[in-house]
């Protein structure tokens, strides 16, 4: 951090363009882990069905696929499927449509990258949903909606807030998916990091990984303190 700080002073910024790149690794952030949590929670739910141990097999591989297969590889299996699907579109339907260096793969590949951490956090949350507090509730007068509102909701909060927080994080630290599959022009904090020190700016990287770091610091800290 110190070193970081020492290049900070001798370096020429461009304070647009990394307000573009922190409010870019925000959105896709955010984007990511809203994704992230609805498909982790449907996976969470289906995990904890009847037959459960079927269920739940199959919802634990789902959600470890993508994160046991490396970024890169994963960047690649999603720019072919949307080159197949451009082609498709255009053979088909008619369509001009580009969906290759578009947000979409970039979307589509994080979320899959990404979607066991998600998915581990609410899996925890679930765990502590004993079937005796439901049926308490239920003797006591409470219906569905009363049960969700006063029983699953507190229970789960803060388990929904660690998978949201968490997967933001992760996102906002990922680079070669994110390098591969991101529209041209459309860089992150953890692009400009890699295209500078590439070339040797290690001054010009210093700007924008301080920032990865107090972006990423940010809702750590939120959760600390709500956890407590």
């Amino acid at each position: 951090m110190l070193q970081l700080f020492a290049w900070l002073q001798t370096a020429d910024l461009e304070w647009r363009v990394l307000a573009g790149a922190a409010s870019n690794t925000l959105l896709l952030g955010l984007c990511v882990a809203l994704l992230v949590l609805m498909l982790a929670g449907a996976l969470a739910a289906l995990s904890h069905s009847k037959p459960r141990d079927h269920m739940r097999k199959v919802a634990e591989f789902l959600a470890t696929l993508g994160y046991a297969i490396p970024g890169t590889v994963l960047a690649v299996a999603v720019m072919g499927l949307l080159i197949a699907a451009d082609h498709w579109g255009k053979q088909h339907l008619g369509l001009q449509i580009t969906l290759v260096g578009s947000l979409l793969g970039v979307l589509i590949a994080l979320t899959l990258r990404f979607l066991r951490v998600g998915h581990g956090a609410l899996e925890a949350g679930l765990t502590q949903l004993r079937p005796s507090l439901m049926e308490s509730a239920r003797l006591l007068g409470a219906g569905r909606r009363q049960r969700w509102q006063r029983v699953v909701w507190p229970q789960m909060q803060p388990s929904v807030l660690a998978a949201l927080l968490l997967v933001m994080v992760e996102t906002m630290k990922e680079m070669p998916a994110t390098l591969m599959l991101r529209p041209f022009g459309w860089d992150t904090l953890s692009v400009r990091i890699y295209s500078q020190t590439a070339e040797g700016l290690w001054a010009q990287a210093a700007a924008p990984g301080l920032l990865l770091v107090a972006v990423g610091l940010l809702p750590v800290w939120w959760l600390i303190r709500t956890q407590r």
